[in-house]
């Protein structure tokens, strides 16, 4: 696969065009879901540290949107890396942010989620978030955050 044309190497930072770039290598731990643990690079093999994952960061005039996927690495650790390569404000981020424990069904600890909410409101970013965020995650994010989260589904349009 690695020689095949279609496939880019593209490292921590990558431009893909104007307005458009992608960025890896999240390495913080900042309220870390404890959801990622049961997460392994390959069958058997050592635990996902995630720093491959990449973001897409579009930016078009003054708004600039961020797109995280999964956020393994936590919403937290990869809004601070965008952050570090671009510190201009968020108009919105788009992705999940892996707070529920597929295999038990367990819920994640409130005090995490607390502090998620209490940190995203910090910034000026509106959240749109789907089902690996978890149901009841996502209501307690919006209980905190209101009108500044909003639960994405398939079919959702989204208006920035």
């Amino acid at each position: 696969m690695r020689h095949n044309p279609r496939i880019i190497q593209t490292g921590d930072e990558y431009q893909i065009a104007d307005g458009f770039s992608l960025f890896s290598k999240v390495t913080g731990k900042e309220l870390f879901s404890p959801a990622n643990i049961m997460l392994y690079k390959e069958y058997g093999g050592d635990r996902d540290d995630f720093t491959h994952e990449q973001n897409l960061l579009i930016t078009e005039g003054d708004k600039r949107v961020l797109f995280v996927g999964c956020a393994h690495n936590g919403i937290i650790n990869i809004l601070s890396r965008c952050n570090e390569i671009d510190p201009q404000p968020l108009a919105a981020v788009i992705g999940g942010m892996h707070l529920t424990m597929p295999r038990s069904h367990g819920n994640i600890l409130k005090a995490l989620v607390d502090g998620i909410a209490e940190y995203l409101l910090t910034t000026s970013a509106v959240y749109y978030t789907g089902h690996c965020t978890g149901e009841l995650e996502y209501e307690r994010l919006h209980e905190i955050m209101g009108n500044r989260v909003h639960y994405l589904a398939a079919g959702s349009e989204i208006t920035i």
